[in-house]
């Protein structure tokens, strides 16, 4: 006999699959109760298949906190001081505000290289493509981040620190100068071959 009751609503599919329990283990209870003050506050936030970001205005500041997939694993990141030791208010709230309003998340724009034709596509691919991603581009076509540092003549200390501080949420001028360069370093791989 089949049942008559109201049918239970659908829950939406999340395009990027979190769970409060996920994200609980993640953050100590002092940190999680911090949160709900910056829950739907985010501006603009953003999401892609394997990251979620959104910039918030907290004590100091505007920061930008972040949440990702590494493989299985979820990891955290915030522009605050306080992201340092992994007990970021900002980070909770963000997971918290995808969880209970996902539609407000709107997709990172996507700009494959291949696709700049204008000056701006360059800012929509800046922003869609982390220095991380075009290094592990050149390495796939045989050039080592070493490498690139010594072709752009660019200190190595400061562009694993772009790196890094990227991963963190921290975007300043030198990260997008590295991008461009990188971004320019494929185009001639592709065109004339690995440089030597």
């Amino acid at each position: 006999m089949a049942h008559r009751g109201k049918a239970k609503p659908a829950v939406p599919r999340l395009r990027f699959p979190l769970t409060e329990k996920e994200l609980r283990r993640l953050f100590d209870p002092k940190t999680w109760s911090r949160a709900r003050d910056y829950v739907g506050a985010f501006e603009s936030p953003e999401m892609a298949p394997r990251e979620i970001r959104g910039d918030v205005t907290g004590n100091y500041g505007t920061y930008t906190a972040i949440l990702r997939r590494v493989g299985n694993e979820l990891e955290c990141a915030c522009s605050c001081p306080a992201a340092n030791d992994m007990d970021c208010k900002h980070a909770a709230a963000l997971g918290l505000t995808y969880l209970h309003d996902p539609g407000s998340f709107k997709d990172i724009p996507k700009t494959n290289r291949t696709e700049v034709r204008a000056l701006a596509d360059v800012s929509k691919f800046l922003k869609g493509t982390s220095l991380d991603a075009l290094v592990e581009e050149l390495r796939a076509r045989g050039i080592t981040q070493k490498q690139v540092v010594e072709i752009l003549g660019i200190n190595s200390g400061l562009f694993g620190s772009a790196k890094r501080l990227e991963k963190r949420g921290r975007r300043y001028g030198f990260l997008n100068a590295c991008k461009l360069a990188c971004a320019y370093l494929l185009e001639v791989v592709e065109q004339e071959g690995r440089p030597d």
